[in-house]
């Protein structure tokens, strides 16, 4: 059940921000009290400390202002109010500049989450009355999923192989251990959302869809957010579709640095061949990548720069630009539609709900693992072997959490995350980058350099997340979303992190 949710005593402070921080553009409607009953529906389901973390966010910057106006935000008038947020955005202060980030991020996602904004720019979306979901089969497959959400009573399962996690990973070990005819136990900490249940909408499938509500960051001199799934497809379902193969170079880096001998291009081809028929990987059409992939290829044409439309695994894509909050279609192939049901289909069995919390070692082996299912009931799994695929991120969490390899001073080390950044332009033609690809066209002359360039499609509330600005400025630009175009860049990672739980989630 949805739990309703208040801002409080800061109530009139948000509204009072929303007003400064989106005032009202030619097209778009400012901020206001909309605005902060769908920054409210943001907050349901989410958990408390989201919601307390954001009132010490409200009260801080409630009380900054007073070094520079003597005055209380809440006190400020209309016009003070925009001035006062205009000018952290530009100011030379890091705290302020992170501080007001911090507080109007979930405010443009809230306001500019309504179908009367898309319109007034030309944005199609899922709130639009002819984008119609497609008709969801019932196969018999469905007959072997267990929905861990829903069941009340403690369980004990035995399979000859449980594989943790369903993503790129999980998922495709379950499939060829099945078709081996390996009796496979899948386990899913999240949920299993078919496409009926994806609407498009940012706000929803966020809390629906990643792990830690896509809050996940990367803490050192700046913060990254790291986006991570938490469903039957783990990131596949949230990823953009992009497929590329790891090229030459890396393997022999692998070769030379650690004697990695068994990998190379010409090794690993019937393997990628195999995955990519499974995917049905090809190249984006022409026809999807949009009006970015049209003025990117345009411009690397003019600078001599090779460029190509980026290889993706959705043969039936319609370029609606929602990837990123599961492919509503089925056009995608991530693994909740292709490797995932494919090991059902030979007889694999799946739990979704499913939270391991321990290894249970035998004689220096394991031999199954036990946690806890959404609905508050125990599972224990007995297995001949186990397979922990729960990506980077949660591997080592689950490993310290139940106490493994802690005699290894490597686990949870050497993360690389490779960070990306973008750019934004305005051009005089219409660009409509809510109507294509998220991520369709690629420039890859400086790859052996190890920087990717791409082109960016994303709705209109995901780009005025994206936009630093505030007030007058923010606004006249979002008013000309339909001529805008992003292009983005990501550059190999040479820093080395470490993984830790974060609250919550303590080992």
């Amino acid at each position: 059940m949805t739990q309703a949710v208040s801002l409080g005593r800061h109530r009139a402070l948000v509204e009072i921000l929303a007003r400064a921080i989106i005032p009202p553009g030619d097209r778009l409607e400012g901020g206001g009290a909309a605005t902060v009953k769908r920054l409210e529906h943001w907050f349901e389901d989410l958990p408390r400390t989201h919601l307390f973390g954001y009132h010490a966010l409200l009260d801080a910057i409630e009380w900054v202002s007073v070094s520079s106006t003597g005055r209380r935000f809440s006190r400020l008038n209309k016009e003070e109010a925009i001035r006062l947020v205009e000018s952290y955005y530009r100011s030379a202060a890091p705290s302020k500049r992170g501080l007001l980030r911090a507080v109007a991020t979930p405010i443009k996602l809230a306001h500019f989450d309504d179908a009367g904004q898309f319109a007034a720019v030309g944005c199609t979306s899922f709130h639009s009355s002819d984008r119609q979901l497609r008709v969801v089969e019932e196969p018999r497959w469905l007959a072997q999923v267990t929905a861990g959400e829903d069941t009340s009573e403690d369980i004990a399962l035995e399979s000859e192989v449980v594989v943790v996690g369903t993503g790129a990973g999980g998922a495709a070990c379950a499939h060829e251990l099945a078709s081996r005819g390996r009796a496979v136990l899948m386990l899913e900490e999240g949920p299993f959302v078919r496409r009926d249940g994806f609407t498009g909408r940012s706000q929803d499938m966020v809390k629906k869809l990643y792990r830690d509500h896509g809050l996940t960051m990367a803490l050192g001199n700046a913060g990254i957010p790291v986006w991570a799934g938490r469903a039957v497809g783990g990131s596949t379902v949230v990823n953009s579709g992009t497929c590329y193969r790891a090229p030459e170079r890396v393997f022999q880096a692998w070769r030379d640095d650690f004697g990695l001998t068994d990998f190379s291009s010409a090794s690993l081809a019937p393997y990628y061949d195999r995955v990519e028929r499974m995917l049905q990987v090809t190249r984006a059409a022409s026809a999807l990548t949009g009006g970015v992939g049209r003025v990117i290829a345009r411009g690397a044409a003019a600078l001599g720069f090779r460029h190509h439309a980026i290889s993706r695994n959705a043969p039936d894509c319609d370029g609606q630009a929602v990837c990123a909050f599961g492919c509503p279609t089925g056009a995608k192939r991530s693994t909740d539609v292709s490797y995932v049901p494919e090991a059902l289909k030979r007889g694999a069995q799946l739990l979704t709900g499913a939270r391991v919390e321990n290894v249970d070692v035998v004689a220096g082996r394991a031999r199954g693992v036990t946690g806890t299912l959404a609905s508050g009931a125990k599972f224990r799994v007995k297995a001949d072997a186990v397979v922990i695929a729960a990506g980077a991120l949660m591997t080592p969490v689950l490993f310290k959490r139940a106490g493994l390899l802690s005699q290894y001073e490597w686990l949870g080390r050497n993360l690389s995350i490779h960070p990306a950044s973008k750019v934004m332009a305005v051009f005089d033609e219409p660009i409509d980058m809510g109507n294509a690809i998220p991520q369709g066209y690629a420039v890859d002359e400086f790859a052996a350099e190890d920087i990717m360039f791409e082109g960016s499609s994303t709705p209109l509330e995901v780009t005025a997340a994206a936009v630093p600005w505030t007030g007058r400025p923010f606004i006249k630009l979002l008013d000309q979303y339909r001529n805008m175009a992003s292009f983005g860049f990501m550059i190999k990672d040479t820093s080395r992190g470490q993984v830790r739980a974060g609250h919550g989630y303590s080992p």
